[in-house]
C-alpha cells in the first residue's frame, strides 16, 4: 500500500508509475499481432508511407529513451497501419514501406522480450524476418535477423540464434563493400550479437 501512496503523492514516483507498462498494454500488443488488417476489404484511402515512417521513427526514439509506456500505447495502431501501408504503397515506396513494417515488428519483439512474453516476441521477430525476405532488402534482413536471434536466445535456442546471425553475415558479405555507409555497421553488429549469444 505504501508504494501506491508514494506513487500518488511523490512527483518522481508518480512519473515512474506513469511510465510503467502494465499487462493490459502487453496484451494490446499481442492482440495487434493477432489481427491481419490486410485480409479485410478496403475502400478507404491508402495509408501514407511518410506518416507511418514518422510514427515508427517516433516510437524507435521512445524505445531508445526507455519511454516504454509511449511505445506500448501507440505500437498496436502502428502495427495495423504499417501492414496496410505495405499493401497500398506505390511501387516506388515499396522498400521504404517494408522497412517500416520490419521496424514495427522489431519494436513489438523488443517490447515483448522486455516484459518476458518470449514466445510471442519470437513470433514478432519472425514476422520481421519474413517481411524483410519479401522485400529482398539486405538492410531490413540484417536488422530482423538480430531481432530473431535475441528472441531465439530468450527461448533457449542459442545455437539456432548463432546460426541465423552467421548465415546473414555470409549472405550480406559481398554487398558490404559496395554499400559501406548503410551496411558495414549492421554487418559488424551481427558478429557482435553472435559473440554475446
Amino acid at each position: 500500500i505504501f508504494g501506491w501512496v508514494s506513487a500518488l503523492i511523490d512527483g518522481e514516483a508518480a512519473e515512474r508509475a506513469a511510465a510503467c507498462v502494465d499487462d493490459a498494454e502487453v496484451q494490446a500488443i499481442r492482440a495487434a499481432l493477432g489481427r491481419y488488417p490486410g485480409l479485410a476489404a478496403r475502400d478507404g484511402e491508402p495509408i501514407s508511407v511518410a506518416v507511418v515512417q514518422r510514427q515508427a521513427a517516433y516510437l524507435d526514439h521512445a524505445w531508445l529513451a526507455s519511454r516504454f509506456a509511449v511505445v506500448a500505447q501507440y505500437l498496436p495502431k502502428l502495427l495495423d497501419d504499417a501492414q496496410i501501408a505495405v499493401q497500398t504503397a506505390p511501387e516506388a515506396e515499396r522498400v521504404d514501406t517494408y522497412r517500416v513494417l520490419v521496424t514495427t515488428y522489431r519494436l513489438a519483439s523488443s517490447m515483448l522480450l522486455k516484459f518476458e512474453a518470449h514466445d510471442i516476441a519470437w513470433l514478432a521477430a519472425d514476422r520481421a524476418l519474413h517481411t524483410a525476405l519479401a522485400a529482398d532488402d539486405t538492410w531490413s534482413l540484417a536488422r530482423a535477423t538480430r531481432s530473431v536471434a535475441r528472441a531465439m536466445t530468450s527461448s533457449q535456442h542459442g545455437f539456432a540464434a548463432i546460426a541465423a546471425l552467421l548465415n546473414m553475415a555470409d549472405r550480406m558479405r559481398t554487398e558490404v563493400n559496395g554499400n559501406e555507409v548503410h551496411l558495414l555497421s549492421l554487418y559488424g553488429m551481427l558478429y557482435l550479437a553472435r559473440s554475446e549469444e
